[in-house]
Formats: structure tokens, C-alpha cells, sequence
């Protein structure tokens, strides 16, 4: 049975760069020309630093690129780009790349088409050279780097590496150099083989297959009613897709990552998800539902009406463009980070059930500016700073 993830908040390449996170189409800004009949991608964010932007509004959920193409990038920025982000998210990054197979992206990225393959394997070992201890050095035919100091490291010992791969060079060197596969599910026989013959190179390379991750990728509609006899594998109604989950039981693929290409709004896209949820767990029994508990000190009252959208745990967030890949969405920004938090602050007093700090604690989000004064501290002159903004905070 598909193991289901805490949660994921993934971005996805574009067309150009390999870089960036493909959103909802957008109308073409004016003066903007399409060449010919090709159509529009809309807009395009870069994958990094929007994770960021999503690190900052939540806690425990896993922030992922599917893919970066990191044949575009040099290793060290690469390297401490997703370093800055393992820190920033408290150790929650997960490295999904790919070498890009477009001529135009090759050209637009000023990198030739023959690094391909041994490039890759290159880019992987200077990575990690980085996230490794000081000094660093790292020689090889296409990238060097001379003996540094490089900053930041990461969180995690090492951040995890899905390679992106469908061909079977690709599944050969995701066996040999990395920590997991994201393929393309373009059908449950495909993506078990892909799944077997990545376990197979594992373990052909002295490594432990087990200790891998299969993480399969849909890009399908979600849509509210059934598809006829030409739907995709995991496309369609929610109970269509819940019964394409099920037949990879027992394949080798231990998450499913859902990217909707279907054309619903916000309201609708959530909606369809939830219905996808319950039909899964209706499908796969209560051995499905081991979402992470929340913690004790997170028992404050929920936010009061009209209060921005928090990301329930459990749940991916959507980070990106049009299609969704998770089962939440990030609205806003949140007016105070321990909102996002869901819990108790000291900075943050509501008067209508809102959260309420306790006397003399700390505040996590005191590095940010707003630390305040434990409650009744006002004496000799001295007083409490006024809130962060929007709180609902009083002075003391």
C-alpha cells in the first residue's frame, strides 16, 4: 500500500530554466506576443524562494522541487540555495532534480547538450560536497570547486536527492547516486517497473533499495465527474482515482504526488481533494490515517472567523502554479508567525478567542522583531511595546 506523506509543498519546472514553479495560466501581459500556436504557460515563480515564502507559514510539512533541472545551475549556488532553505524550514527540504531535455532550455541556459548524463552525476557529488564539512573541494571534468569554506549547511545531515528520471539511463544513475526517483505515472504498469528496475540498480550498486524512496508524479485532471474510457491513470473523479491508488499496492511506490491540470478555481480545487481523501481512506482502511499528532502545547483555541488559512498537518500545501499537489492551499500571508504556528504566543493577545500568550513566556518569532515584555512587566516607567500589527495586541 502507497505510504502517505505528512505532507509535501512541491514546485515544478518550467519550460525555460528548469527552474521555476509553474502557476495557474494567467492572461498574456499586453504587449507580450505568442509565437505562433503555442500556448501560453503563464506565470512562473522561482522554485526556492517560493518554499521559502510557504517555510515561514508552516511547520512540519516537507518542501520539495519536482523538478529542478540542475544542469542550469552551478553546484555551490544550487547547493546553498536549497542550504538556505533547510535551515529557514527547520530541516524539512527534499531535492527533487532532473537534467532537462529540451533543446531551447539548453540554448536559453548556455549549456551544452553533451553534459547530460555524466554532468549530472557531477552536479549530485559537488552538492553534496557542500553540504558536507569545511573545507570543501571537489574536482571533476565539468565542475570544480577550490578548497572553501561554503555556508550555510543544512539542517538535515544531507538533504535527500529524487532524481526525476523515465529513461532507463536515467533509472540507472537515480539507483547508483540517489536517494529516491520521482517518475512520471503514466500508468500503474509503467511506474512499477520504473519503481523495480530503481530498486534493482540500488541494489546492483551495493546499496540498500530499501532505504529508497519512490515518489510517482500525476499530471492529471481532478475532476468532479467521472471520467469515460479514455481517462488517464490517476486522472479523473476523486473514487476513479482512489481506485488507480490501490492498484499500485504492493508496486514499490511509497508516495503518489497529484498535480491537477484541470482548469477549477481555489474553492473547487480544495473541494475535490477532500473528496479524494475520503475516498482513499474509505478504500485503504484506518491503516491509512496515521497522521502525525499534534503536539500538547498546541492546544489553544482555533483562530477566530475570518482569520487566515492555516495548513491543516498532515496536508500538502500548493506552492506554484495552476495544478495542485497537495490537498491545501496557503491563501496569505499571515499577519503574525506564531499564527502559523497554531499556537501560543506571548506577542499576540486576542480579546474574542483568539490565541493568548502566556505570562513570562517566550515568543517564538521574537528574532523577528516583535519579542514583548512578560505581562505586568510595565514598572518604573517602562512599557510594553504595542503588538505587531493586526494582532489585536494591547499595550501593557
Amino acid at each position: 500500500m502507497p505510504k502517505r506523506p505528512r505532507g509535501w509543498a512541491t514546485t515544478r519546472c518550467g519550460p525555460t530554466s528548469g527552474s521555476c514553479a509553474r502557476s495557474r495560466s494567467f492572461p498574456s501581459p499586453a504587449g507580450v506576443r505568442r509565437s505562433g500556436s503555442r500556448r501560453s504557460i503563464g506565470l512562473t515563480y522561482e522554485p526556492l524562494e517560493t518554499l521559502s515564502y510557504v517555510a515561514a507559514l508552516t511547520e512540519r510539512i516537507k518542501l520539495g522541487t519536482s523538478v529542478i533541472d540542475a544542469l542550469f545551475h552551478p553546484p555551490v549556488v544550487l547547493a546553498r540555495r536549497f542550504a538556505t532553505l533547510d535551515q529557514f524550514s527547520g530541516g524539512r527540504v527534499i531535492a527533487g532534480l532532473g537534467q532537462g531535455w529540451m533543446p531551447q532550455e539548453f540554448e536559453t541556459a548556455n549549456v551544452p547538450m553533451r553534459r547530460m548524463g555524466a554532468g549530472m552525476d557531477e552536479v549530485v557529488a559537488a552538492m553534496r560536497a557542500c553540504w558536507g564539512p569545511d573545507p570543501v573541494e571537489y574536482q571533476g571534468r565539468f565542475y570544480r570547486i577550490a578548497s572553501s569554506e561554503v555556508n550555510p549547511k543544512p539542517v538535515q545531515a544531507t538533504i535527500p536527492i529524487l532524481l526525476g528520471a523515465m529513461t532507463p539511463a536515467g533509472i540507472r544513475r537515480a539507483g547508483r547516486i540517489a536517494d529516491g526517483l520521482n517518475p512520471i505515472a503514466v500508468s500503474d504498469e509503467a511506474v512499477r517497473r520504473l519503481a523495480g528496475d530503481f530498486r534493482e540498480a540500488a541494489r546492483q550498486a551495493g546499496r540498500d533499495a530499501s532505504s529508497l524512496t519512490v515518489i510517482a508524479r500525476a499530471n492529471v485532471p481532478i475532476t468532479r465527474e467521472p471520467l469515460g474510457g479514455d481517462r488517464p491513470f490517476l486522472g479523473g473523479a476523486p473514487r476513479q482515482i482512489a481506485e488507480d491508488l490501490k492498484r499500485l499496492e504492493g508496486g514499490g511506490v511509497d508516495h503518489v504526488l497529484l498535480a491537477s491540470m484541470a482548469a477549477t478555481d481555489i474553492d473547487e480545487e480544495i473541494g475535490l481533494l477532500e473528496e479524494l481523501q475520503t475516498a482513499v481512506r474509505s478504500r485503504h482502511g484506518p491503516a491509512t490515517r496515521h497522521r502525525r499528532p499534534e503536539p500538547t502545547r498546541s492546544r489553544d483555541p482555533a483562530p477566530p472567523s475570518g482569520a487566515d488559512t492555516v495548513p491543516r498537518p498532515g496536508t500538502a500545501v500548493r506552492s506554484g502554479h495552476g495544478p495542485a499537489t497537495g490537498t491545501a492551499v496557503v491563501r496569505r500571508a499571515l499577519r503574525h508567525p506564531c499564527e502559523a504556528a497554531r499556537r501560543a504566543c506571548p506577542a499576540v493577545t486576542r480579546r474574542a478567542g483568539g490565541f493568548r500568550g502566556g505570562r513570562g513566556a517566550s515568543c517564538r518569532c521574537s528574532r523577528r522583531g516583535t519579542r514583548r515584555a512578560p505581562a505586568g512587566s510595565a514598572r518604573r516607567g517602562r512599557r510594553s511595546r504595542p503588538g505587531p500589527p493586526g494582532s489585536g495586541a494591547a499595550p501593557g
